[in-house]
């Protein structure tokens, strides 16, 4: 990604005119680069996870829903009067 390549330095100089890669230098780039891996894989993992609600036991809600739902039991009403 574009942040990772920024953030590491190609252009040192060894003092002699070279690209000479110091360790701290080595150090630096792995650890980017690993970051940015793990960054890269964690959005796409979350990125299409849906909202998830909650909501306390008992509470009465109102459900709109879009599209036809399909239950695979049969429907039983709840007793909201807990009685």
């Amino acid at each position: 990604t574009a942040g990772i390549t920024l953030s590491q330095d190609r252009n040192q100089s060894s003092g002699f005119g070279g690209q000479e890669q110091t360790a701290s230098g080595a150090l630096s780039e792995a650890l980017g680069q690993q970051l940015g891996q793990v960054t890269a894989q964690l959005i796409e993992k979350n990125i299409n996870r849906a909202p998830t609600l909650e909501v306390r036991p008992g509470y009465r809600l109102n459900v709109i829903v879009t599209k036809d739902l399909t239950f695979g039991n049969a429907y039983n009403s709840f007793d909201y009067q807990g009685g």
